[in-house]
């Protein structure tokens, strides 16, 4: 099974400490594949395996990111093998995505799709994947009803049009989705969406820090409280675990000004 992730946060120092707090509640045990895309000094990296290793700890891995704005995508066991370049997360100017998508005969209709790109888009791709297109297919929703430049003041704005733009594909597939979940995200802004399958997120408003060197024998160390912290964790699947909420299905979420998670239906 393959999941989707995305994390937003104020503070990349603490990146790790916040997925050391994940770990018992959603950690993938079967790793096809791997994807993460992530926003260091204002730029957007990436790295890619396409054969993926069981043995790689995905946590690690992501915690070891100094980044406020990451997005994973795991490929799990059974699902095709791509190459990198059609491979998570998708990229364009200062935006990520990542996606599972399961849908009758989206294939079918995907020239279609393509074809209704306008050219700045559709030239960004570099894959053949289908995903890849549906990502700036989002993108070009955004751009159409406004949303694209004004999504780090107005995060609502894009969401809906997040959830437009899926409710557009399901037209032309006359169709709802079997399975569908979407991350988009920027240095500043989050957008999550799910259709027919679990997705979960937890926030922050501060966090506990372990000392890195010991105290005396028999002590934990004192404490560091980071009261300032905020971040927000968007989880495709199913988590376990306290602190955790689960959007409603056929919703969109977005991380707003006061760094709430908020959703709604479309």
């Amino acid at each position: 099974m393959s999941h989707i992730l995305g994390y937003l946060s104020n503070d990349d120092s603490l990146t790790g400490k916040a997925f050391e707090e994940v770990a018992q509640a959603w950690s993938p045990k079967s790793v096809a594949g791997l994807g993460l895309g992530w926003m260091q000094e204002s730029r957007t990296l990436e790295r890619k395996d396409p054969r993926g290793d069981d043995e790689l700890d995905v946590l690690a891995a992501l915690g070891g990111l100094r980044s406020r704005a990451i997005v994973c995508r795991v490929r799990g066991e059974g699902e095709e093998q791509s190459d990198s370049d059609s491979m998570h997360p998708f990229r364009f100017k200062s935006w990520m995505g990542v996606a599972r998508t399961v849908a009758p005969d989206l294939e079918g209709v995907r020239e279609a799709i393509e074809e209704e790109l306008p050219d700045f888009i559709k030239t960004n791709t570099r894959g053949q994947g289908l995903d890849e297109v549906l990502f700036h297919w989002h993108l070009m929703h955004l751009f159409a009803q406004d949303a694209f430049h004004v999504a780090r003041d107005r995060p609502e704005v894009s969401a809906r049009a997040l959830g437009a733009s899926i409710v557009a594909l399901e037209e032309r597939l006359e169709g709802p989705f079997e399975r569908f979940q979407v991350v988009l995200m920027t240095g500043r802004v989050m957008l999550a969406a799910s259709v027919g399958a679990p997705m979960n997120v937890r926030a922050w408003r501060g966090i506990e820090e372990e000392p890195e060197e010991p105290g005396a024998p028999g002590s934990r160390g004192r404490v560091r409280k980071r009261p300032y912290f905020r971040g927000a964790l968007c989880v495709g699947g199913e988590v376990d675990g306290d602190g955790w909420e689960r959007l409603e299905d056929r919703s969109v979420a977005w991380v707003d000004a006061d760094w709430g998670v908020k959703s709604e239906r479309f």
